[in-house]
């Protein structure tokens, strides 16, 4: 059972992190709190099973299972959300404004 909370950590942790890093891209300030909020909840949770089970691999390697599936699973969500915003026909990403050369 502690495997599968170490999983499960990795991954909610690494999704977290990915959702601050794109709202810190993105300057929204109250959702960046939020997600630097919960990832070091979640770090501090970390921290107890890493001390309680050293010596364990097992352990060791469910977490970082899961974390590397918590940034796969970002990425995954972000594409998703961008196709069902084009198809509501709502623009995510803004366009570059381009200078003319005189």
């Amino acid at each position: 059972m502690t495997y599968l909370f170490a999983f499960i950590i990795g991954v909610v942790e690494c999704f977290f992190l990915a959702l601050n890093t794109k709202f810190l891209q993105q300057n929204k300030k109250i959702a960046c709190f939020l997600s630097s909020f919960f990832t070091v909840v979640l770090w501090f949770v970390v921290i107890g099973i890493a001390v309680e089970n050293l010596h364990n691999w097992g352990m060791k390697l469910s977490y970082a299972l899961g974390f590397s599936l918590g940034d796969v699973g970002a990425i995954m969500m972000d594409s998703y959300l961008i196709k069902l915003a084009k198809l509501r026909g709502i623009h995510l990403k803004k366009r570059k404004a381009y200078r003319r050369k005189k």
